[in-house]
């Protein structure tokens, strides 16, 4: 948790490293610097409803029920490891090639 009032710390969830947020820059070659990415994943809950605009169809969908954040700082993201993990997580999204959710 951060300062009172602050924003919270983040820390990359493979080697712990406190992460820094994005710095934007009026110009220059680095107009931004990303120092990690964060990935929502969790577990899914289908759910069915009816169509608002067609009452004889039904809309599926998945709702995020136990959401987790995932962070990679920019020195983990490029390790092979770290990546086939982001992958495989993205692999339990239904529709995205897995048929459960990933958690």
């Amino acid at each position: 948790m951060g300062v009172e009032g602050g924003p919270e710390v983040e820390s990359c969830s493979y080697c712990g490293r406190q992460v820094n947020p994005t710095l934007h820059r009026r110009s220059g070659d680095k107009a931004f610097e990303v120092d990690y990415y964060r990935l929502i994943t969790g577990q899914l809950s289908k759910m069915v409803m009816q169509d608002p605009r067609d009452e004889s169809q039904q809309i599926e969908f998945y709702k995020l029920s136990l959401p987790r954040a995932v962070i990679a700082c920019r020195d983990c993201i490029q390790k092979q490891e770290v990546e086939s993990d982001l992958e495989s997580l993205f692999s339990g999204v239904p529709g995205n090639g897995g048929e459960e959710a990933a958690g």
